[in-house]
């Protein structure tokens, strides 16, 4: 006698495999997202054309500023009034520090 669950269990097996496939087998995602990590490593001291190619932002002078210090020095302090971009900036350059 088929037991209530056998549907359930059919589709969980196949979402898992669908899944493990996409995941594990799939080789040409896997050499897309080698290609991607090689061409993003060739902004590793650029952060300004990072933000400006990749993410696709457009920057004051003052987070330009932030930019390029961050190839010059291990630690940047900013200070400024609210609303003056820096919180963006640091989202950028912690994007721009991941993806190179």
């Amino acid at each position: 006698m088929p037991s209530p669950f056998d549907d359930y269990r059919e589709l969980l097996a196949r979402s898992l495999n669908a899944a493990s496939d996409e995941v594990f087998g799939n080789a040409e995602a896997i050499q897309a997202a080698a290609r991607q990590r090689h061409e993003l490593a060739a902004y590793r001291d650029r952060p300004l054309s990072y933000v400006r190619e990749v993410l696709g932002e457009t920057t004051i002078p003052i987070s330009r500023g932030i930019l390029r210090a961050l190839n010059k020095k291990r630690r940047v302090h900013t200070s400024g009034c609210r609303k003056s971009t820096k919180s963006h900036t640091s989202g950028q350059a912690v994007n721009w520090f991941f993806d190179s």
